[in-house]
């Protein structure tokens, strides 16, 4: 999933005045504290993450799931146990915590106890809080998207590449950055892949002036912005507009 993720980063990075460096050092500080993960540092792992936790808006889930690890490890059961909520509210279910991670945790039955308690009525808010309307519509893209790659059409593919691009710009200023880029959600990977596939037709394009007219261009050149505002939670309604830019 990273590799994923920083495929379609780094194929949207253009320009050092956007926003876009924000999360090169959010992957940048991630794979440090992995890197001390390995090393069974996890003090040293924890105080990267706190970092980060601090000047990010938007955690990818696996993040978070290595920073709660990393407080158990580091006996912060209470971090721990607000990490954990954090995660509930990005997907994940009861079912999750269950593997020798968090065990330590577990045997700490007063705290797991209230975390047991607790876990319904947040995951309830976490399914409250998702616009169904709006995944069926991701849904939608992607497979429209894997309908054209399958049919060795290049036409078909291009049209549909364009439009599934030109149809996320218009849901992302609608609709806000969606949540499920960062959070543990069958759509989370689906969605890249109608980017990988929009952005990659313009690499394509830009070699065929005839193909890449300035309408096109900026389509292109507007929606790479408007995801690295949104990603780096700069949005001030998400107009289009970066705040503080």
């Amino acid at each position: 999933m990273r590799i994923l993720c920083c495929i379609v980063l780094l194929w949207l990075i253009g320009h050092n005045f956007l926003l876009s460096e924000n999360y090169i050092k959010y992957h940048r500080s991630v794979f440090e504290a992995e890197k001390h993960i390995v090393s069974k540092d996890y003090q040293q792992a924890m105080a990267i993450y706190e970092e980060v936790l601090s000047n990010f808006s938007h955690l990818f889930f696996k993040d978070l799931h290595n920073a709660a690890v990393c407080a158990i490890m580091c006996d912060e059961y209470q971090r721990a146990y607000q990490l954990m909520k954090q995660l509930v509210l990005q997907g994940y279910e009861l079912k999750d915590f269950d593997n020798h991670a968090f065990d330590l945790l577990k045997e700490n039955t007063f705290l797991w106890g209230i975390f047991a308690d607790e876990y319904p009525s947040i995951r309830k808010s976490y399914l409250g809080g998702l616009n169904n309307d709006l995944r069926g519509e991701y849904y939608m893209l992607y497979m429209n998207d894997q309908k054209a790659a399958s049919s060795n059409d290049e036409d078909l593919m291009d049209s549909v590449f364009f439009n599934n691009g030109r149809n996320l710009y218009d849901l992302f200023q609608t609709n806000d950055f969606p949540k499920l880029f960062v959070a543990k959600d069958t759509l989370n990977q689906m969605l890249y892949v109608p980017l990988l596939h929009f952005f990659g037709l313009k690499n394509r394009m830009k070699n065929d002036s005839a193909t890449l007219n300035p309408c096109t261009e900026e389509l292109f050149e507007t929606f790479r912005r408007l995801f690295f505002c949104c990603i780096s939670g700069r949005c001030s309604s998400f107009s289009g507009i970066c705040a503080n830019r």
